[in-house]
């Protein structure tokens, strides 16, 4: 694209002379190629426009900048052309520029945003292996990494944002577009929605798992919260978009499709749902339900092979542990229909997926000594993770659980009392301490307990001894190694907060620590795997 034709398309001032070939746009200078556009974005601690000489140098064609401000002189006697944007909503019009400078590619896309507190991850790589096995090759953008089928293979790159920034997002989906993508799942997050990172994205289907207390540092309230996340369904969709499948268990999914009732269908537990799983059934090996779907003016049944219609519910069997997978394989199910998806084809898929790692992924495979590693770190998470796991009706059942530094701290006390409330034995330790010092958050969040009106004992004298109230040890490998070693035959332990993560953030360091890993060593060790 030429940068004339960028600025017409975007309205935007030039300055300088030329009108070069623009092959990409980057708001990272250390990822600048030549032809490249660098927008210079100015963030919470460093303003982009002090990078763009290293971007002139990497070769870059052009710099879009707001001129605001420049009190420093960057945007002076620079040799390329200069885009010239607004301060406001800057971050919008460099989205809205890489889509342009990378073709449109939604376009080409069948494009599904999924957004909520829970269930995100597990619901993208459930519709990643529907689409894909119903000849929809399918990209993903999400928390765990961003993935799409290339030609050679699965192309995984790692992702630093659940939901890019706008130029990788466009990138990201132009290279999906190249190696044959029809459809693409995002995981939309409520930054992304409410610093317009998705800039003139619009989605096919949306879809909302559910909202509890998270991200409190960046929200004011759960109002603002909300109402981030309502934007997805009220500003992102695309003319003749499918309607958007609400999980409506969840009071903020039945306020979201209260207010968007003619362009949503409902999903969940509760009886008011068009999709509905019934007589859900949660064992050591997986969970059952019957999938009933609601005809409007006709009579309950359950989905027929052309994706909905009376008749008999559909009996579905998955891999997936906890009765809240029930939920998101629920969600799944809908969204398919809605696309016309065979709904067999649909089930059969699902009866051998396994879902997103680190949500509820055992280690080991001794069924006497069950441990179950999960992403699971808000108060709804970790209360839903610990009440299925209570229906396989085990001897104790523990629970190691730590809060994340430089995080909302409000939730913090309500961690503990979620795990002290529903576990046998809660072990509390550090997660992510960041910047903070890890005793202080420990401290933050005993407060939880102390509510309860439970008992600290210390970790170290309480290995191989029965039960107590709850244990605190800030070393995050020794609280696992405690929790294994105080397992006895019938008992299950989850262990919260980092799932998928291989590594643990200390100060600013990011260092190599795997739950799984530490977790199946231990269980080795004591012969307990």
């Amino acid at each position: 694209m030429k940068l004339n034709s960028l600025a017409d398309g975007l309205a935007l001032t030039v300055l300088g002379e030329g009108d070069p070939e623009l092959l990409g746009l980057t708001e990272d200078s250390r990822q600048v190629k030549p032809g490249d556009v660098f927008a210079a974005v100015k963030g919470d601690k460093t303003d982009g426009r002090s990078f763009i000489q290293k971007a002139l140098a990497a070769g870059a064609a052009a710099i879009l900048a707001f001129g605001e401000d420049d009190r420093e002189g960057f945007l002076k006697n620079l040799n390329v052309p200069i885009l010239l944007a607004k301060k406001e909503g800057f971050r919008e019009t460099v989205s809205r520029a890489a889509r342009l400078v990378y073709e449109n590619p939604d376009e080409k896309l069948f494009v599904i945003g999924v957004t909520g507190t829970n269930g995100k991850t597990t619901t993208t790589y459930l519709l990643e292996d529907v689409l894909n096995g119903q000849g929809w090759p399918c990209g993903v953008i999400g928390t765990v990494n961003y993935r799409w089928p290339g030609p050679s293979g699965l192309k995984i790159q790692e992702a630093p944002n659940t939901t890019p920034e706008g130029p990788l997002l466009w990138k990201l989906l132009k290279e999906m577009v190249f190696d044959g993508a029809r459809a693409v799942v995002i995981e939309v997050s409520s930054h992304a929605l409410e610093l317009g990172r998705l800039g003139d994205l619009r989605f096919d289907l949306a879809m909302f798992t559910n909202l509890s207390r998270d991200h409190l540092d960046f929200h004011p309230d759960m109002d603002a919260y909300f109402e981030a996340k309502k934007k997805l369904f009220t500003e992102k969709l695309k003319v003749g978009a499918k309607k958007s499948v609400v999980g409506v268990d969840d009071p903020h999914g039945q306020k979201l499709y209260e207010q968007i009732a003619q362009r949503a269908v409902g999903f969940g537990l509760s009886d008011g749902a068009q999709y509905q799983a019934k007589n859900v059934r949660v064992e050591r090996n997986g969970l059952r339900f019957n999938f009933a779907k609601k005809i409007p003016g006709g009579p309950e049944g359950g989905a027929n092979h052309e994706g909905g219609g009376a008749g008999v519910e559909m009996p579905i069997v998955s891999p997936l542990m906890g009765k809240f997978n029930a939920v998101n394989l629920l969600g799944v199910l809908a969204a398919a229909d809605q696309m016309g998806l065979e709904a067999n084809k649909t089930a059969e898929i699902l009866s051998g997926a396994k879902g997103a790692p680190g949500r509820l992924e055992r280690v080991g495979q001794n069924d006497a000594y069950l441990v179950l590693v999960d992403y699971s770190h808000t108060p709804a998470s970790v209360a839903a993770a610990l009440e299925s796991l209570r229906l396989l009706k085990p001897r104790k059942l523990l629970c190691v659980f730590g809060c994340g530094g430089d995080r909302d701290k409000g939730k913090r006390p309500q961690m503990a009392e979620t795990a002290g409330r529903l576990a046998d034995v809660a072990i509390l330790t550090s997660d992510n301490p960041r910047t903070e010092d890890p005793l202080a958050i420990m401290a933050d969040a005993s407060l939880g307990f102390e509510k309860l009106g439970l008992s600290r004992a210390e970790i170290l004298s309480s290995v191989g001894r029965d039960y107590c109230s709850y244990l605190a040890e800030p070393d995050r490998a020794m609280a696992i190694n405690a929790a294994c070693g105080l397992m006895k035959e019938g008992d299950v332990l989850l262990i919260a907060g980092k799932g998928h993560e291989d590594y643990q953030i200390v100060g600013t360091v990011k260092r190599h620590f795997d739950d799984r890993e530490v977790a199946k060593a231990s269980l080795d060790s004591m012969g307990k795997s």
